[in-house]
Order: C-alpha cells, then structure tokens, then sequence
C-alpha cells in the first residue's frame, strides 16, 4: 500500500483494451461488491508523489445495488458531503474533493426543490378559481408527464372539480425565503382516497413512488405533503389511522431513499361535522388527534392546523382563501420543523403579498398567451394588449 491510511477514492489501473468507465465498473465491484452508475467525468488529475506518479480520471457515480463490502481496503464508508474536508485525503484526491464540492454548490443553487403532493381532495385542491387572485411564478413549477411546467393552477387534475391547492401558496412562501432557486411540485393527490387506497401495494401508492423518482432525475425532493382523513372519519377507522399512516410514511421513506425526508400533514376541517355531509365525518376530531399524536412519536413529521379556516358552500372541501392561508402554515411547519397548532401571525398580509407580487415581463406575457389560448381574450383584445406589453 503505497499510502497507507490515507482516504481515497475507490478506482484501479485500467487494462488494456478497457474502457475507462468500464475500469470503473470492475474495480468497484472488486474493492466493494458493489455495482454503480456513472453520471458524469471530472477533470482529469496529474499528481506527482516523490516515489511515483499517476493520472487519474475521476467519475461522479450513485450506487445501483448492492452493499459495500470491505474486500481490499482497511475501512469504507459513505459521508455526507459537507464532511468531505474533515478527512485525510491523499494528495491526488484533493481535486477531486474541491471539484465535486463546487459542483455540488452550483448543483444546489440551479436544481429544482421539489415536494411530492399526496392525499385527498383537500391536497389536490377544490378551491375555485375565481375567489382568489392568480399565483404565477416561473419559478415554482409542476410535474406534467414526467417534465417540469410553469405552474398554472389547477395543479392536480385528478377531477373536473379540480381547483386552488394550497400547495401554490406553500411554493411561493418557499420562494420568499429562497428567492435564487426554484420550486417544484409533483402532484400526485386522488379525490375521496382513504388509507386503505394508499397502501403500499395499491396503485396511488405505486404511482406517487413512480412520480417522484421521475422528478427526482432531475431535482432534489424536499418533502412530502399529505392532507387526507376525510374518508377515514367514520366506521371506527380513526382508531387505525396513526399505525396505517406510519406504515404508509415509512414505506415513502424507503421506496425513495429518504429516511429523514419531512413529512407535513394537516388537520381537517373544524366545518366537516356541520356542512352538508357530516353525518359521513362523526370522526373527524379523532383523525385530527391521530394526526397530531404521530407527528408527536415520529421524527421529522410535523402537523398543521385548519383552525378558523372556511369551507366551501359544500361544507366539504376548503375554500380558496382558506387553502392560500393554509398553505403558508404548511410552508412554515416546513421552515420551522415544528407544529402549526393555530393561526399565524399576519397571515392575510402575507397571502396579500404573495397574491400582489409584480409579475415580470416575460410572466406578463405568458399568462397573456395562456388567457388567449384559453380562449378568455379575444384576438383583437391579445393584440391590444401584447402591443401594450411590448412598450
């Protein structure tokens, strides 16, 4: 061992006729019983020791299967990369070191912060369109066949009723606080689905895991958002909603690679017993301590509140206004990683805000062509206005 207990990279020599990636492969399934996928090459490193010298072609790779398994070196071990620079590395792995660091920052700045959308109606969103001012934003996107869009709501069609989620309002209170990055959201809620929907066999289940993964080729999944328990109010299933909900967190956890990904749910409304359907939701202060006693026992899951919030004429789903105020709590469940047990402070401010941010041009111009595609101008009032814009 020419460097004893100094850190290094994996790799080996390369043989004669092989591939530098193929090198690769091999040596990794050699030293650590391992297989990977390569995504891309670093620059290449010349390093000159006093005793040798050597070139060396490093390769940001992710593990495909298998465990590691210490078959050639003293020790292994996986490390966040934050903690890079606490080890000892050889000299020639110093580059590399600095390299992927960089590129992970640039990463960080650029990618797509996404959040996996997952429940029932109330997370889909029913409220109507027309009793809230348009969020746009070409930076919070959305999830459409596996490519991220400009957001437009209604984010998640999973019924002609579909409308306002609180998930926009969720983004564009992300955005206030990350104002250089971008938000996605992966959509992925179904009308009137209960627990039992959701199990880990079920197709919502299947979906949602197929969903994310797609989106997280190309982002960094944040978080999840869950609202569902309506359809778990009655028949005594409140009384299994914490253990089934734990069942289906955990097995989102492992499907996706995420152990310590946050997990944010919200209370149901205080109007379910009242409205036009209660007799079907005797249970629904139940579902809410349920909610809340699993956030409590389970780290990284956090609860939000519904407190003082509308529904629509329906008595059913929430109302627009509501779902933008509701989404801020969500947001700050997020930012905090604690409870939201009531209303926050400045709440209507803040939806004011978000909902009276200046569109850029470019966004003026977008939601002029969507409008006129929608068929919501005429041709002469898109003209009109188009030359208006271009002043």
């Amino acid at each position: 061992m020419k460097l004893p207990l100094k850190w290094e990279f994996p790799g080996g020599k390369i043989e004669a006729e092989e591939s530098k990636e193929d090198c690769l492969r091999r040596e990794i399934k050699e030293e650590l019983n391992i297989d990977i996928t390569i995504h891309k090459a670093l620059t290449v490193i010349e390093h000159h020791y006093a005793e040798f010298s050597l070139q060396l072609y490093p390769f940001v790779c992710s593990l495909h299967s298998g465990e590691v398994d210490t078959l050639e070196h003293a020790q292994a071990i996986w490390v966040d990369a934050a903690e890079l620079k606490n080890y000892d590395w050889a000299e020639a792995d110093l580059p590399i070191v600095d390299e992927y660091l960089n590129g992970q920052q640039d990463n960080n700045k650029h990618m797509v912060h996404s959040f996996l959308m997952v429940g029932q109606s109330n997370m889909a969103g029913r409220g109507f369109l027309n009793q809230a001012p348009l969020l746009f934003d070409e930076r919070i996107k959305m999830l459409r066949n596996g490519c991220w869009q400009t957001m437009w709501e209604p984010i998640n069609c999973d019924r002609p009723t579909s409308g306002i989620s609180l998930a926009s309002s969720f983004a564009a209170a992300w955005l206030e606080k990350n104002p250089d990055r971008e938000i996605g959201l992966i959509p992925c809620a179904d009308g009137g689905s209960s627990l039992d929907d959701w199990r880990t066999d079920g197709p919502l289940f299947k979906n949602a895991i197929f969903q994310a993964k797609l989106a997280m080729e190309n982002s960094s999944l944040d978080g999840i958002l869950w609202h569902q328990g309506e359809n778990d109010s009655l028949m005594g299933r409140s009384k299994q909603y914490a253990e089934k909900l734990k069942n289906i967190v955990d097995a989102f956890r492992n499907a996706l690679e995420a152990a310590d990904i946050p997990f944010i749910s919200g209370g149901l409304g205080d109007f379910l017993p009242l409205g036009r359907y209660g007799q079907y939701f005797p249970e629904s202060r139940e579902v809410n301590e349920a909610l809340l006693g699993f956030t409590e026992n389970s780290d990284n899951c956090y609860f939000v509140s519904a407190s003082k919030l509308n529904s629509n004429p329906d008595g059913l789903h929430f109302d627009a206004p509501s779902l933008r105020k509701f989404g801020l709590r969500y947001f700050q469940a997020f930012h905090r990683q604690t409870n939201i047990l009531g209303v926050l402070d400045n709440e209507e401010e803040t939806v004011q805000r978000l909902e009276q941010r200046p569109l850029t041009a470019a966004e003026k111009k977008t939601v002029l062509e969507i409008r006129y595609a929608s068929g919501l101008l005429s041709q002469y009032e898109y003209e009109k206005q188009s030359q208006h814009l271009e002043r």
